[in-house]
C-alpha cells in the first residue's frame, strides 16, 4: 500500500537506492501513479501478476545521472 513507511521515507527524501539483478542504482524524483498510467509501461506478465494481486500504485522513479 501507499501508507508504507519505506514509501513515505522516500517520498519525504526524494530519492532511494535499489538493487536489481545484481545492480545498484541512485534513483530521484519518486512519484506514484496509478495502474491505469503504469500497466502500459509494463510487460504482459507483470501487468498480468501485478493485476491479479490487485496493485492499485506504483512507484516511477527516474535514474540519477
Amino acid at each position: 500500500g501507499s501508507g508504507v513507511d519505506w514509501l513515505r521515507n522516500v517520498l519525504a527524501t526524494g530519492d532511494a537506492t535499489i538493487t536489481s539483478k545484481g545492480r545498484t542504482y541512485h534513483v530521484v524524483q519518486p512519484k506514484v501513479i496509478d495502474a491505469a498510467t503504469a500497466e502500459p509501461q509494463l510487460s504482459a506478465w507483470r501487468r498480468w501478476t501485478y493485476h491479479a494481486s490487485n496493485v492499485d500504485n506504483y512507484v516511477k522513479f527516474s535514474v540519477a545521472d
